[in-house]
């Protein structure tokens, strides 16, 4: 991300400040650099890369809405079961219950690739929620991740429509 928003080079083996990562480095300016590293992140990176599926649902390209809908639906912890069907439509959970060649889980692949990066940025923040003495952790939960957003969030976005 840092070298995509043109902020560090590889030079020699090594990353180094450009000009414009010098400028932005500076305490002042700690809203830009942010600003800029969140349009990167979610604009030009490929939300899918990191990902062992590739982007199937199509978030990076409804990443807006998808924003607007977490402010709606998260203000409150809400747990992470809960919030998909409100983020996503019924349609795209349903197809992809039939893909084949691993598992697919709807929760995963909006949790790993929008909603860890928006914890990441600091513009939600998760609880985990502790099963009961009769239940055992089995390693993934979407009942147990609660989510909700931050007072930064609020802060840094906006929605207007036209």
């Amino acid at each position: 991300n840092l070298e995509l928003a043109g902020l560090v080079r590889k030079r020699k083996g090594r990353f180094v400040l450009t000009r414009k990562g010098r400028d932005l480095a500076s305490p002042e300016r700690a809203g830009e650099l942010y600003h800029r590293l969140f349009q990167i992140h979610f604009g030009e990176f490929n939300l899918s890369y990191p990902s062992r599926v590739g982007d199937d649902l199509g978030l990076q390209y409804a990443f807006p809405l998808l924003l607007w809908k977490t402010r709606a639906r998260a203000e409150e912890w809400t747990p992470l079961s809960e919030l998909v069907p409100a983020l996503l439509p019924e349609e795209l959970i349903e197809a992809g219950a039939g893909k084949e060649g691993y598992r697919w889980r709807v929760e995963m692949d909006l949790y790993f690739t929008i909603l860890r990066p928006l914890l990441a940025f600091g513009l939600l923040e998760e609880q985990k929620a502790k099963p009961s003495a009769e239940e055992e952790w089995s390693g993934w939960d979407p009942e147990g991740i609660l989510l909700r957003t931050t007072p930064l969030f609020r802060k840094f976005l906006s929605f207007e429509w036209a």
